[in-house]
């Protein structure tokens, strides 16, 4: 099969034509991005699953927040 690159067209996109046209369909992962208005962040956690529950993203927060205050998780620059 050949896929129509279109101006603008991601390597997702890309990929999402190609699996489509295989007959193969991969769920794509569950991203949760946050970002207050007028704030100095943007925070972003994707998850390797399709479908992620309101309980499991607050757990997963708590999760880093917890390793941040113990000092297990390093903070570094990124670039």
């Amino acid at each position: 099969a050949i896929a129509m690159v279109v101006g603008g067209s991601t390597r997702e996109d890309l990929r999402d034509q190609k699996s489509a046209a295989s007959g193969k369909a991969k769920a794509r992962a569950f991203q949760f991005v946050y970002k207050p208005k007028d704030g100095p962040f943007r925070l972003a956690i994707a998850f390797h699953k399709s479908r992620v529950a309101k309980a499991e993203l607050i757990d997963a927060l708590k999760g880093v927040i917890k390793q941040l205050e113990s000092g297990a998780l390093e903070i570094t620059r990124k670039g």
